[in-house]
Order: structure tokens, then C-alpha cells, then sequence
């Protein structure tokens, strides 16, 4: 074990440390004239980010050629002796630090390692984030709140077979403007570009224009011979899934909609649960089958590229960056699909049944039973998500978030806003 003497400023402070370090059971001094060679060089560039309440990303610049590995120290104050709680293997230059506490500083330090030296230390600290979730707004209605989707300053809410749309620009007030009903109960609906396209399950798609928030009028109906269970909007196509199909429609001229592309799933086995569409992808949650994720590059011809059984029904699925969120019987899935042609599960958590699902990353908002309760999960670090915070005690029966609000369609409660990171 060698001893020696480093300076380290905090602030205004100057503090002189003795720092022991073992690099190994025949330890060589890292001032050792005679094991230059063979000392690492140590890391530079050494940087902490709080990414969420309970996660800290470390990253640095590996300047060594000859390094084994890097350990990683962690401590809860500058007085602190710490502990080590990872040693990576050479070339590595990031590391994700989880389950910590929140509103809490975190200080770390950082050696290269080579057979029995290891160089000096880096030094880095973060503080992890504060979660205050908050209920800041209410809309009651006098219809169960279903379904929701949001453009601009507008949420869209499906009460069983009405339209309402909310203004929203003040999230503590938000205020209805205008409705419309419809013959059929609603099961999905998705706004954008000054149309709601509404699914009826036993009729079709139903086509909203909203140009007046005050006086929504149907403007024209798609029709479907399978039930209708969801839509989406991608890149000026419209998605529509029923049990076994996915069809792409144009609904530039709404009152004449052209069927573009259909992919067919294949009945029963591949029964489509829930669905979502980005990157010129659509990526199902089947009932029989788990994950199938089909290329619409050409819509006119979807393809299948990869089909990954959870052994699971999945309900919902979600995708953001390289990576797809299944919200399935048994949890909690997270899927690394860097290869679409071989999506590789990367991450689990248990959870009770439940249904819906939405991401606004670093964060998932789950339902974890039966429609009731909120939970909002921390998922900085794929490999591990990690539970976060709980809404409980009330209905969710649809979850959105635009990374600063939670809107929650709450059955014969209404809607509620909820506020985090405050």
C-alpha cells in the first residue's frame, strides 16, 4: 500500500487529503521511478450527470493504452473514505450509477487500472434530481374520461362516445371548449394537424376537424369490417390497427381516404393489443406473440423484420431511441433494437397487470393494476429500470406526458394534471 499527497479544491476550500491507494496484493507506488511503463495513464474529462431522482451517469476519457480496467469510487460526502462500487473493463468510458437517493450530492472518484498499479484519481459530482409529483390541475366530466391525446395546447379526452377538447395553455385551469358525440363508443383517438381522428370499434375512423376548438364537426367516416382497436398518425399517414391487421391510409383529402399499405398479422396468434409508429417502424404488442416490429419504409409494402416472444400477453408497447418499452401480464420489458432484425430484452421489472403505458424518456408511466393507480418508473439506465414515485388511489385508465406534465384520464373522476420535477 503506498501513500501519497493530493490537493483537491471545493470552492473556496482547499483541502489537504492522504489518500491510501491498493492496487493490488503486490502494490507498486504510482510514483515508483522503476514502474513507469507499466503505470496507467489516469482518465481525464471525468463527468457526473443526474439523469433522474435515483441515477447518476458518469463519463470520462480513457488517455491509457495499457489499462486493465477502471474502478469506480463513490462517496456520500468529501470526508467520506467511500466505497467501490464497480470496476469496468478497459475502454469503457461511461458508467450508470442507480438506486440512489434523491436530492442527494454524490461525490466520485475514478482510476485507471493495469495488472497491480493504477494511476491517480479523477474526481466528479452530481446532485440527483427531485421529484415532486404534484396534482396542479382538474377537469370533471360527467362521462368517464377514457382516452386522451394531445396538440399544442389542447388535450383531446374521449368520454365513452364523446369528444371533448380542453384547453390547456394554463394546466392548473383547464377548461372545456367544445364536444361532439358519436353513435359508437370511442377506443383510441389521435389529434394532429386540425383533425381528431376518433376509432369506433364497430364502424371505422371517424374524421374531426378541429379548426374550431369550440365547434368540432365530423366531417366524414372511414370504415372498417374488423373491429377497430387504435390509431396513430405518422409522417401524414394515418395507422389503423383492428384484430389481425395494420392498414396505412392517406387522409390528405379526409373526405376521400386512400388505403396506401396493410400488413396482416395472421389471426389469432398474432391477435394486436396495442401499437406504435416512429421511425419508419411499427412496432405491436401481440396478444400470443410479444414484440413484432414491421419496416414501413415503403408503406405501400410493410414488411416484417422480427418477431420476439415474451412469454407474456403484451398490452402496449412504446418505443424512444434504440429502444422499445412492452408493457405486458408479466411486467415491465425493455428491448435493445440497435439490430431490428434481432431485438435483444435488456431490462425487466415486475409489475402487476396492467395495461397502459407512455414514455417521455428519462421516465415511464405505467398502470400497475386493473386501470388503477399511476406508477412513474426511472429508466436512465435501460438494463435496470427502476421504480420512482406513486400516484395511487385513483383511475388511469389512459397516461400521457409532454416531459413537464402528466395528463391522466381518470373514468367518472375526469382528468387530472399532474406536475414533476418541481
Amino acid at each position: 500500500m503506498s501513500l501519497f499527497k493530493a490537493y483537491f479544491h471545493f470552492g473556496p476550500l482547499t483541502l489537504l487529503a492522504l489518500i491510501y491507494m491498493s492496487c493490488g496484493n503486490n502494490s507498486k507506488s504510482v510514483n515508483s521511478p522503476n514502474n513507469d511503463t507499466f503505470i496507467p495513464t489516469k482518465p481525464s474529462d471525468f463527468r457526473a450527470v443526474a439523469l433522474s431522482p435515483s441515477s447518476i451517469r458518469l463519463t470520462w476519457a480513457d488517455n491509457s493504452d495499457n489499462e486493465a480496467g477502471f474502478r469506480i469510487v463513490r462517496l456520500d460526502s468529501i470526508m467520506d473514505p467511500g466505497r467501490i462500487i464497480a470496476t469496468v473493463s478497459a475502454n469503457h468510458t461511461s458508467y450508470f450509477d442507480t438506486d440512489l437517493r434523491d436530492s442527494t450530492t454524490y461525490h466520485y472518484r475514478l482510476q485507471s487500472l493495469a495488472n497491480d498499479t493504477c494511476s491517480g484519481y479523477v474526481w466528479a459530482e452530481a446532485t440527483t434530481l427531485n421529484l415532486g409529483l404534484t396534482l396542479i390541475g382538474e377537469c370533471p366530466t360527467s362521462k368517464s374520461a377514457m382516452h386522451l391525446s394531445i396538440n399544442e395546447n389542447f388535450l383531446y379526452l374521449a368520454t365513452d362516445s364523446t369528444l371533448i377538447i380542453l384547453d390547456i395553455e394554463d394546466p392548473r385551469n383547464p377548461r372545456a371548449l367544445g364536444s361532439v358525440s358519436f353513435p359508437d363508443w370511442i377506443i383510441d383517438l389521435c389529434a394532429i394537424q386540425g383533425y381528431v381522428y376518433i376509432a369506433n370499434p364497430n364502424q371505422g375512423i371517424r374524421v374531426v376537424d378541429i379548426s374550431n376548438p369550440e365547434a368540432p364537426t365530423t366531417i366524414a367516416l372511414y370504415e372498417i369490417d374488423v373491429g377497430t382497436m387504435g390509431v396513430c398518425a405518422y409522417e401524414g399517414l394515418v395507422y389503423i390497427n383492428d384484430y389481425w391487421n395494420v392498414k396505412i391510409v392517406d387522409f390528405t383529402t379526409p373526405t376521400s381516404p386512400v388505403l396506401v399499405g396493410q400488413y396482416f398479422t395472421g389471426y389469432h396468434y398474432h391477435h394486436i393489443n396495442g401499437f406504435f409508429v416512429s421511425d419508419s417502424r411499427i412496432y405491436l404488442a401481440a396478444a400470443d406473440s410479444g414484440l413484432a416490429i414491421i419496416d414501413i419504409a415503403d408503406p405501400t409494402s410493410p414488411t416484417l423484420l422480427s418477431l420476439h416472444a415474451t412469454g407474456e400477453t403484451a398490452f402496449s408497447v412504446r418505443a424512444f431511441g434504440s429502444y422499445v418499452y412492452v408493457r405486458d401480464r408479466g411486467g415491465f420489458r425493455i428491448f435493445d433494437i440497435s439490430n431490428p432484425y434481432t431485438p435483444i430484452l435488456i431490462g425487466n421489472l415486475a409489475l402487476e397487470e396492467g395495461s397502459e403505458l407512455s414514455i417521455s424518456f428519462p421516465y415511464a408511466y405505467v398502470q400497475p393494476h386493473s386501470q388503477y393507480d399511476l406508477y412513474i418508473l426511472d429508466i436512465s439506465n435501460p438494463a435496470n429500470p427502476a421504480y420512482l414515485a406513486y400516484f395511487g388511489e385513483h383511475n388511469s385508465f389512459d397516461i400521457l406526458s409532454d416531459g413537464t406534465y402528466i395528463y391522466l384520464a381518470m373514468g367518472p373522476e375526469g382528468v387530472a394534471i399532474l406536475r414533476y420535477l418541481i
